[in-house]
């Protein structure tokens, strides 16, 4: 929540809220591969694997399948087949797509210009 606060935050954009606003869609895979795997332990088969079925209790799964969800690559070894998988994966595709395509690239454009995010430009 601080991050997030310091990124949106008014006034100038520097080098540290970048830098911020890519830790807060790093955070945003993170938090997304715990709420996959607490829906696998919820939700029994929720998520189908035919190379992976051992390691779907394995943290490092979990952040893989989420960045790979977040930006979209989809390797399809794993699956969300309940609909509380499908969901979340399909909420996170967008955010991956559009969060630098929006939120960064503004963020990045004001400092090139030197500008401030609360700047009014009426």
């Amino acid at each position: 929540m601080t991050i997030a606060m310091s990124v949106f935050a008014p006034g100038k954009v520097t080098f540290d809220r970048i830098d911020g606003a890519i830790a807060l869609c790093i955070l945003v895979g993170v938090i997304r591969a715990e709420a996959y795997q607490l829906v696998n332990i919820l939700v029994p088969k929720a998520f189908s694997s035919a190379t992976l079925d051992q390691n779907l209790k394995n943290v490092p799964t979990w952040i893989y399948f989420s960045f790979t969800t977040l930006t979209m690559a989809g390797y399809s070894d794993i699956a969300p087949v309940a609909p509380q998988a499908r969901s979340l994966a399909n909420l996170e595709g967008p955010i991956g797509q559009l969060y630098p395509a929006i939120v960064l690239a503004r963020l990045v454009s004001l400092h090139s210009t030197g500008g401030n995010s609360n700047e009014d430009k009426s």
